[in-house]
């Protein structure tokens, strides 16, 4: 029994976090010189997307892109042209040092890779990061404050009005009979 359980985590394993080739992508230092990576956004809300784009130098010829999160692989491409792009969509899982970089086939069809890019930290906010804002309310607190003021200032303003307006046989609509 004991036995199964090993074996069916060494397949695990290997079936959902792929060769050991892929696990080192984003942990080798690499023989080819280092992408650029390009951020659209660095601080974001939940929800929204970002852009990566990372472009190798002019001169390489490559085979395919990969992109890294946090040291471990999150996405790889087939090269069309010296870039490519990555779409992120935040969340706080999303947030993270993100980097990129290439891999080229030699004259002897054997896989080189390059440096990995400058690491871009991403920054996802929550939608609602303040706590004194409901989520649900459009109206900001403080506004709240100064409406409910108003409103009290006028309700015990009118009786006070009233009465020196009775006292002084006052009206607005010229002397009372």
């Amino acid at each position: 029994m004991n036995l199964f359980w090993v074996l069916y985590a060494l397949l695990a394993n290997h079936w959902c976090l792929g060769d050991d080739k892929d696990s080192e992508l984003c942990t080798s230092a690499g023989e080819l010189p280092a992408p650029d990576l390009f951020l659209n956004k660095t601080l974001v809300s939940e929800g929204e997307t970002i852009t990566a784009l990372c472009a190798a130098p002019a001169e390489v010829f490559l085979t395919g892109f990969f992109f890294c999160k946090d040291g471990a692989p999150v996405s790889s491409k087939k090269a069309a042209s010296q870039y490519v792009q990555y779409i992120v969509y935040a969340s706080p899982k999303n947030a993270g040092q993100y980097s990129c970089g290439y891999q080229q086939k030699d004259a002897k069809n054997q896989v080189k890779i390059s440096a990995l890019s400058v690491a871009q930290n991403l920054i996802v906010q929550p939608r609602y990061y303040d706590s004194n804002v409901d989520p649900g309310q459009t109206i900001p607190t403080y506004i709240w404050i100064l409406r409910s003021s108003l409103v009290l200032l006028l309700l015990v303003s009118a009786p006070i009005i009233t009465y020196f307006m009775e006292k002084c046989n006052c009206s607005l609509f010229g002397p009372r009979n």
